[in-house]
């Protein structure tokens, strides 16, 4: 029984690994694509809102940039904790665009 677990175990991680060669390569190639389209988005709402929401869309912008940059290096520790940093940037704007 051990060793068909840890047989699915070896295959899940082969998934996985293939998985994030996949996500660095998409990275690599349409990286730039992405930062653009959050920048357009975030000068977007800047114009919409008066710049009353700045802080929070130049944070956005940059921690897409950390993002993007992460996957396209696919150091995990960098991705996890640019993923929690878009978290956090998208939870100040929604608290800021609700007034909470």
């Amino acid at each position: 029984m051990s060793d068909t677990f840890d047989n699915l175990k070896a295959q899940a991680q082969g998934v996985v690994d293939q998985v994030k060669d996949k996500v660095g390569d998409l990275a690599d190639q349409h990286g730039g694509k992405v930062s653009d389209a959050v920048n357009q988005a975030t000068d977007f709402i800047d114009d919409k809102t008066g710049g009353k929401l700045t802080p929070v869309t130049d944070k956005v912008d940059a921690v897409t940039g950390t993002v993007v940059n992460s996957l396209q290096s696919q150091n995990d520790g960098d991705v996890a904790q640019a993923a929690d940093a878009v978290q956090d940037a998208a939870k100040d704007a929604a608290d800021k665009a609700t007034g909470s």
